[in-house]
């Protein structure tokens, strides 16, 4: 049987990001002129294409993935980010239930929002939509759930809203990572925590203070960094150059930060794990390669990702069906950095 094509393997072959092949196939602005004719004349030489909508009256075979332009815009470092690796694992799910995923960007204006909406309800009567709802607000997906009956918000749950939902547990995720490394013998944890505020960041934040304060124990201290591997690493060294003294375990937000922290405390002569211990979040395929391999939190993109593509095809949309609230629970990845 022949394998379905994906739009890494076009990126591949292509030589770019998945990210500029979903720019490209969805007819999006964002690229040049030379790169977008490469991009569509190796999805077509490689057989990549989107099946068109079917008729009036037929069952639509298109899944829309809807997400914020800004979660993908951020310095790689070679390192595939968390929000892309999420977006290939629904397409892939999409393709093995039969249906093909046509990704729409968001920008920061509310009058994006109206266009992708209204541009989903032109071509289709009945879509079925996955919003990527990291950052979402409350009137954003009360607007959607308005506009459209088959919907599922992904990376975020609305525990007050009567919405179907596929979330990662932070709080116990983070509380799991935390008791691993006082079971490790740990006393004095402190947090890497990113700069920017997402509820899922809140929710590891939670669960890190809870468990500590479950043994009887207080933060050994809060980091202030960016979520990108660079930005981390810079904001590190200049913490070191600083004089600041970090604790003998440090849990980190996400593995990107915890491989630029590791950076920096590398080049400062600072020796991971004997001298301090690193614990990331994420379980970027990376992690496992990393020079030392990154003890990390794993919460699967991939079951998440499944789950979402499920929820979003066996929907029925009447008024009186049950809301679907679905929470991905964490691995410990115990390598060399603990």
């Amino acid at each position: 049987m022949k394998k379905n094509v994906t739009i890494r393997d076009v990126a591949a072959a292509a030589g770019v990001s998945p990210s500029a092949v979903t720019l490209a196939m969805s007819g999006r602005e964002g690229l040049g002129r030379e790169t977008r004719a490469r991009i569509l004349e190796t999805a077509e030489r490689l057989g990549y294409a989107r099946r068109p909508t079917a008729p009036a009256g037929g069952r639509s075979t298109n899944i829309h993935y809807v997400i914020p332009r800004y979660l993908l815009d951020v310095d790689r470092a070679n390192v595939p980010i968390y929000h892309e690796l999420l977006m290939l694992s629904i397409e892939k799910n999409c393709r093995k239930n039969g249906y093909f995923m046509v990704v729409h960007y968001l920008g920061k204006e509310m009058e994006e929002l109206d266009v992708v909406i209204r541009s989903i309800k032109e071509v289709e009567e009945d879509p079925r939509v996955i919003v990527q709802a990291a950052d979402a607000c409350r009137d954003t997906v009360l607007r959607w759930t308005r506009e459209v009956r088959k919907v599922v918000f992904l990376n975020k749950s609305f525990i007050k809203l009567q919405v179907d939902c596929v979330s990662s547990d932070g709080v116990g995720a983070v509380y799991a990572a935390t008791d691993y490394l006082i079971q490790k013998g740990y006393t004095d944890i402190g947090h890497l925590k990113g700069r920017t505020y997402f509820k899922n960041l809140a929710d590891r934040e939670r669960g890190y203070l809870r468990c500590l304060e479950d043994h009887g124990m207080e933060s050994a201290g809060t980091w202030l960094v960016h979520t990108s591997y660079e930005e981390a690493y810079r904001q590190v060294k200049q913490y070191l150059a600083q004089g600041e003294r970090f604790c003998r375990a440090l849990m980190c937000d996400g593995d990107r930060q915890a491989m630029g922290a590791i950076r920096a405390f590398k080049e400062a002569g600072i020796r991971v794990p004997e001298e301090i211990a690193v614990m990331g979040f994420d379980d970027l395929p990376m992690s496992a390669r990393h020079d030392p391999p990154l003890s990390t939190c794993s919460v699967s993109w991939e079951e998440m990702a499944r789950l979402a593509v499920q929820r979003v095809i066996e929907k029925t949309g009447d008024a009186d069906e049950n809301a679907l609230k679905v929470c991905v629970g964490a691995i410990i990845r115990p390598r060399a950095t603990t």
